[in-house]
């Protein structure tokens, strides 16, 4: 008796939700609140959007045009008699928020800025992807949504395939159109090094270049084949500002991931004096893993170098977050040289682990400096967390339970 009443509570559930879902079928993500009040509303001319009072900023203007345009892009020229007000006076719990209402004769957009980016988003997904005709229908309903989460991002890495300035600000605006709001831009690595640092030409000159590139996945097959071809790409200053400022129209904050002390091959075949062993030949990376030559964590240069970079990249991005990577790096070449060697020894570290968490920190201080907040990847939790460090852990949960845990003991310490 009890399982049929199991079954019977369970079956109960899943329809009520399974007719909840199947009243939203258009907007992703879904929205706290979704309900149909039956009929719909037709367009059939060209609407023009009012602002309660005329009360607006020049990006909330803009979205109310994005709207206008997808709406009278196939409408006939006749004037609709719909009304679209949108109300930017009111203060709703969320910068992020928005209130949706569609009755027969108007629509109603409440929301500030972001909030009313997002709910003209809402807007454009209610609409048909191939409008027939000249008339267009949309469901009379009630929206209330605001993010659950403050960060929404998405991740890409433009050093093993590049991709061009017009494919990122497509990949931006898809981004905007689901409500994520940051774009983590992995821009360095081993298989080449993507934006133009002015102080240090051969960043782009040599480490934006590798000789070929390896077919398929490395485990696939041995001896490995490759494609022959030459590879490389590279983002210009004046690209990355452009991107930035249509990340900023888009509500999308651009977080630059610039690569230490692993994942650098392309940094020291351009200056092979950040090495430990500089004598040594290098080259861009043509294949895909993990390469033991990384920055050398012993010698004052190289943090010389990750500063003025640093000091480049922050001018570019308004980012309060900027990402140092952190992940993947062996502690082969340290344990062997001399100078990391005698970094251990002077800070009277326990091992090569300590000496990373030194790099991390040194890192961190001098971005805390410049306003800025570093993100890593969990590696960087081995040898002792950074002070203000936010940990992604990519390798799993451990990571983040780890990093929370040891903020959490700091935090009662102090």
């Amino acid at each position: 008796m009890k399982k049929l009443l199991f079954l019977f509570f369970a079956l109960f559930y899943f329809i009520g939700n399974s007719q909840n879902f199947q009243q939203n079928n258009s907007i992703i993500p879904a929205p706290n609140f979704f309900k149909l009040t039956g009929d719909s509303i037709r367009i059939n001319g060209k609407v023009q959007i009012n602002f309660k009072n005329k009360n607006y900023s020049k990006k909330e203007l803009k979205s109310a045009k994005i709207l206008e345009s997808a709406l009278n892009i196939s409408a006939p020229s006749k004037k609709s008699n719909l009304r679209i007000e949108f109300d930017s006076s009111k203060n709703l719990s969320s910068k992020e928020g928005y209130k949706i209402e569609i009755t027969s004769n108007k629509i109603m957009v409440e929301g500030q800025e972001e909030g009313l980016f997002y709910a003209v988003q809402s807007l454009l997904q209610l609409l048909p992807n191939k409008p027939s005709g000249t008339e267009i229908k949309i469901p009379c309903l009630i929206i209330e949504d605001q993010p659950q989460y403050s960060y929404r991002g998405l991740h890409l890495d433009v050093c093993r395939h590049f991709f061009s300035i017009n494919v990122i600000k497509d990949f931006i605006a898809q981004m905007s159109s689901y409500k994520l709001n940051n774009f983590h831009w992995h821009l360095t690595d081993d298989q080449g090094w993507r934006i133009e640092i002015k102080k240090y030409p051969k960043l782009t000159e040599i480490g934006s270049k590798r000789n070929q590139t390896l077919i398929g996945n490395k485990f696939e097959r041995t001896p490995f084949f490759f494609d022959g071809n030459p590879y490389g790409g590279f983002y210009t200053q004046e690209e990355i500002k452009e991107v930035v400022k249509f990340a900023e129209d888009h509500y999308v904050n651009i977080i630059p991931e610039i690569e230490m002390p692993g994942h650098a091959s392309a940094a020291i075949t351009a200056y092979p004096n950040l090495a430990c062993f500089p004598e040594r030949n290098y080259k861009v990376a043509e294949s895909w893993g993990v390469f033991e030559d990384v920055f050398c964590a012993g010698k004052d240069e190289t943090f010389t170098f990750l500063e003025d970079v640093l000091t480049e990249v922050i001018a570019l991005f308004p980012s309060k977050n900027i990402h140092i990577g952190g992940d993947e790096c062996p502690k082969t070449r340290w344990k062997a040289c001399p100078n990391c060697q005698k970094r251990i020894k002077d800070l009277s570290l326990k091992n090569e682990h300590e000496l990373q968490s030194y790099f991390i920190k040194r890192i961190e201080k001098f971005l805390n400096a410049n306003g800025r907040q570093i993100f890593g990847w969990d590696e960087i939790l081995e040898g002792g967390l950074a002070p203000n460090v936010a940990v992604m852990s990519w390798r799993g949960e451990s990571g983040g339970i780890h990093a929370t845990e040891t903020e959490t003991s700091r935090c009662n310490d102090s």
